[in-house]
């Protein structure tokens, strides 16, 4: 049974974007920074309509990869083929208020130089989320063989400590980019890319055994939140995460594999278009939307 090796992840804070793809993301954010606020329920309705009636929006099937289809067939030969969609947006508001709890410590955290407080906000979080303790493991961890029996094998255990260590110095950088970059308008797409950068390490890092994906959303929300970009936003992740056929999971292990992050800061650029479009949507039929939580 076959275990892929991790990445040697790279901590540094250039980003290596081209002009196209920071307009790209420039865009996202100023589209989703223009649109109003909308009750949760009622973005998660229409996300929701466009998987029942399999009417995925040109917004939505850009969160596929060219890898989907292949990925979706092998699921549905997997023996647990994941969860329904109400369980995932059962979930999501519970998210949500997990997330509310526990924003302003984890900001504070990431803006502290404390690296044992930052660890404990994390724990904290995951301990909420999971609903059991939840602390930094200390044993060796892969995920459930596939059908092809192959597994992952995460970062080893005595490496967990000093990469969090690392990725809690990464998070202070973040907050530090508007003294240091001297274009105004570059320093959004900076913060973006770099939040993302972080949530994909926290994964590759996977320092629970249980709940990383968790906490590694609401960190990433509180980031993009701390420095002004989500403006009060909460963006349901697990919905349009579900809606993009392991388009996430995908672009996720070639950030494992490669160190290549650009694909997966466009991905989440086009998960906040999408929000934001289905928003939109929602607060144009708000009676409808209303009725079907």
């Amino acid at each position: 049974m076959k275990l892929t090796p991790p990445l040697v992840l790279d901590f540094s804070v250039e980003i290596r974007l081209s002009v196209a793809q920071r307009r790209q993301i420039q865009r996202a954010i100023r589209t989703l920074q223009q649109t109003a606020h909308c009750p949760l329920q009622s973005t998660l309705w229409q996300l929701a309509h466009s998987r029942r009636y399999n009417r995925k929006r040109g917004c939505l099937r850009q969160l596929e990869h060219e890898l989907s289809a292949h990925a979706v067939e092998i699921k549905r030969g997997s023996p647990d083929p994941g969860p329904r969609l109400d369980q995932i947006q059962a979930a999501s508001q519970v998210e949500q208020a997990v997330l509310h709890a526990h924003q302003a410590n984890l900001w504070a955290a990431c803006c502290g130089d404390d690296f044992a407080n930052f660890c404990s906000a994390l724990e904290a979080c995951g301990t909420a989320m999971t609903g059991q303790q939840t602390v930094i493991r200390s044993r060796e961890i892969a995920t459930v063989a596939d059908v092809n029996g192959r597994r992952w094998q995460y970062l080893a255990a005595s490496a967990v400590q000093p990469n969090l260590q690392m990725l809690h110095q990464l998070c202070r950088k973040l907050v530090t980019l508007p003294a240091e970059t001297a274009k105004r308008r570059e320093v959004s797409i900076h913060q973006f890319t770099l939040a993302v950068r972080i949530f994909a390490m926290l994964l590759a890092i996977h320092p629970f055994t249980d709940g990383n994906g968790r906490v590694a959303r609401a960190l990433l929300h509180s980031l993009l939140q701390g420095v002004g970009i989500l403006r009060g936003h909460y963006l349901p992740l697990r919905e349009c995460f579900d809606l993009a056929d392991y388009g996430q999971e995908i672009r996720l292990r070639h950030f494992d594999l490669t160190g290549d992050y650009v694909d997966l800061a466009l991905f989440f650029g086009r998960v906040i278009t999408a929000y934001s479009v289905m928003t939109r949507s929602a607060l144009k039929q708000p009676r409808r939307a209303s009725r079907h939580p």
